[in-house]
């Protein structure tokens, strides 16, 4: 087994010297080649009519060159024209697409001018913030009347004001009970009015221009941001209704 391994060692060594020897020939059989081809082209350089040759091909490499720098303008030249076609070509499209984008800009304000109409006339929306509104009130009276009411039990320990006091107490818990649920109806329903004011104004953008839309609340206000690589448009929204509407030419 010990002998098997020395074998197998001593053979790797072998190989890898192998390589080595391999390697160095090549290097060896380069040199030599890049040898004789510098020999052999000193050598046609001592042949007749060798230097007259040498002067015939440098002359035409010359007029060549100087060919070659004349067709280098005329390119150039060819280059200047295109471009400036190019620019006045772009020019004459970026007027264009900024008098299509001013029509649907004013389609798109009077497209909102209805959409605020729409959203003031919910009926549903207004019957619900009137009852709340006189709930508010009504709790409002009635919290009045209990600090009265315990005022006076504090000074006079009469039982019909104690019971109209716990009354009071049951109406007040009940009216606010009643209120915390038309909040919350409130809540819900100007969320569905925001969410259908919302959706439509962006499906009508969408549907409108090819613009990126963004959005953000502030507050009580909503701020859409519309833009593409020719006009930013930023529109404001406040208490239902269009605040201010910015142009902004790219």
């Amino acid at each position: 087994m010990l002998m098997k391994e020395e074998y197998s060692e001593d053979w790797e060594t072998i190989e890898h010297e192998m390589m080595h020897v391999e390697d160095y020939f090549s290097n060896h059989k380069i040199a030599f080649t890049e040898k004789m081809a510098k020999l052999y082209f000193l050598k046609n350089l001592k042949d007749a009519n060798s230097n007259d040759k040498i002067y015939e091909c440098l002359d035409r490499s010359k007029k060549q060159l100087v060919e070659i720098k004349k067709k280098g303008v005329e390119v150039r030249d060819d280059i200047e024209k295109i471009s400036k076609e190019i620019y006045d070509t772009e020019m004459a499209h970026k007027n264009i697409s900024l008098e299509v984008y001013e029509k649907e800009y004013n389609e798109m304000v009077e497209e909102l001018k209805q959409l605020e109409i729409d959203l003031k006339n919910q009926d549903e929306f207004t019957e619900v913030n009137n009852k709340y509104q006189g709930l508010c009130t009504e709790v409002k009276n009635k919290s009045e009347q209990i600090a009265y009411l315990e005022k006076e039990i504090a000074f006079l320990a009469v039982s019909e004001l104690e019971e109209e006091y716990h009354k009071l107490k049951e109406e007040k818990s009940r009216l606010e009970s009643k209120q915390k649920r038309l909040s919350v109806i409130q809540y819900e329903k100007y969320i569905e009015e925001l969410y259908f004011y919302y959706s439509t104004f962006i499906s009508f953008f969408n549907k409108l221009i090819d613009m990126e839309v963004t959005s953000s609340i502030s507050g009580s206000s909503i701020f859409i941001k519309c833009h593409n690589e020719n006009i930013d448009v930023e529109i404001i929204i406040k208490d239902e209704g269009i605040q201010d509407i910015k142009i902004l030419k790219t």
